[in-house]
C-alpha cells in the first residue's frame, strides 16, 4: 500500500521512483567536482605564490652576492691594486736606471726572475746580452716609466701578480725605448723581461732588443 502511494506520488511529479537516488548521486558528484576544482585552484594559487617567493629569494641572493663582490673590489682589490702599482713602478724605475746607467749586466742579473734566467741558453749568454747597448754611452736623462700592475688567477699557481712598464731614456750617443716586465715572487719584485729599442744619433751597428 505504501509502495503504491510512493509510486503514485512519484507518478504525479512525472518521474520514476528511482530518480531520487540518481539525483542524490549527481548532487554528490557535482559537490565532489566543485570541491576538487576549488582545492585545485587554491593549490595553484599557493604554488604560484611559492614559486614567486622562491624566485624573489633567489633574486635577492644573487643581488646580495653582486653587492658583496662590489664591496670586496672597492674595499680590498682596488686599494691593493694601487699599492701594487706604486711598488712595481718604484722597482721598475730603480731597475732601469741601475741597469742603463752603464749597461751593467750584474744589475740585471741581481734583479732577474727564474723565468728570465731560464730564457737564456747559459748564464754566460745573459752576462753578455747588454754588450751591444754600450754603444749608446752613459745615461743622460730618464723620463720615468708608465704602466701598471695586474693580478691574474692561474690554475695551479693561484694569484699571479705581474707588471709591465715602458720608459724613454736619453744617452750620450742616442735614445732608447725600454720595456720592462715584472713578476712578484715571495713578496719580492723581479724582472720577467727586459727589452730595449735603441735609436742612435749617428749610424752604428744594428743592436737587437734585449730579451
Amino acid at each position: 500500500m505504501k509502495a503504491q502511494r510512493v509510486e503514485h506520488a512519484a507518478a504525479e511529479r512525472g518521474r520514476p521512483p528511482s530518480s531520487a537516488g540518481h539525483d542524490l548521486t549527481l548532487d554528490l558528484v557535482r559537490g565532489y567536482v566543485s570541491c576538487a576544482w576549488k582545492v585545485k585552484r587554491k593549490f595553484r594559487k599557493i604554488r604560484g605564490r611559492s614559486m614567486k617567493k622562491l624566485l624573489a629569494i633567489i633574486g635577492g641572493a644573487c643581488l646580495g652576492l653582486v653587492l658583496i663582490l662590489v664591496a670586496v673590489i672597492v674595499l680590498v682589490v682596488a686599494p691593493k691594486g694601487r699599492a701594487l702599482d706604486r711598488e712595481s713602478k718604484a722597482f721598475a724605475d730603480s731597475a732601469i736606471v741601475a741597469i742603463a746607467a752603464n749597461w751593467n749586466e750584474s744589475e740585471l742579473v741581481d734583479r732577474a726572475s727564474e723565468q728570465f734566467i731560464m730564457s737564456f741558453k747559459s748564464r754566460d749568454d745573459m752576462y753578455h746580452v747588454l754588450d751591444p747597448l754600450r754603444q749608446l754611452g752613459q745615461l743622460v736623462k730618464y723620463d720615468g716609466s708608465v704602466g701598471d700592475s695586474n693580478m691574474n688567477l692561474q690554475l695551479g699557481h693561484g694569484i699571479v701578480v705581474t707588471a709591465v712598464y715602458q720608459a724613454h731614456a736619453i744617452f750620450r750617443n742616442g735614445e732608447a725605448r725600454i720595456r720592462i716586465s715584472l713578476i712578484k715572487s715571495d713578496d719580492q719584485w723581479e724582472i720577467l723581461g727586459f727589452f730595449v729599442t735603441p735609436s742612435f744619433s749617428k749610424p752604428l751597428t744594428s743592436v737587437p732588443p734585449v730579451a
